[in-house]
């Protein structure tokens, strides 16, 4: 398995600065796991101030959300396991993300990114 920082975004590329998992398609729980424990480890054991939501597309998200200055993303591989991590982090303490301003924005289908940012 490996943890590499992505590239520009774009087809099947991740967006600049998200973190891309990969370990062959057996190994969703094992990528899900690891992304919770770096969320949990970003939040500094401080997950009541953290809320986390899903997101076809981090950057509008983060836009949306007035750009937090603690902010963290990474693809999960799918939007099931995007869902998956969300409600982990959810069920550990972090509050969800408010809606985009759009209706649907971030979520839907191709929501396989999980982020995660300081309230």
């Amino acid at each position: 398995m490996r943890a590499a920082v992505g590239g520009g975004g774009g087809a099947g590329r991740p967006a600049a600065g998200s973190r891309v998992f990969t370990a062959g398609c057996a190994f969703g729980a094992v990528i899900a796991k690891r992304i919770v424990a770096e969320a949990v480890r970003v939040s500094g054991g401080e997950r009541g101030r953290w809320r986390v939501g899903t997101s076809g597309d981090p950057r509008r998200s983060r836009r949306e959300h007035r750009s937090p200055r603690s902010w963290e993303d990474w693809d999960a591989g799918s939007p099931g396991a995007a869902a998956v991590v969300e409600g982990m982090l959810l069920e550990m303490g972090m509050g969800r993300a408010p809606a985009g301003r759009r209706a649907g924005a971030g979520a839907g289908s191709e929501a396989r990114h999980v982020y995660v940012f300081m309230a």
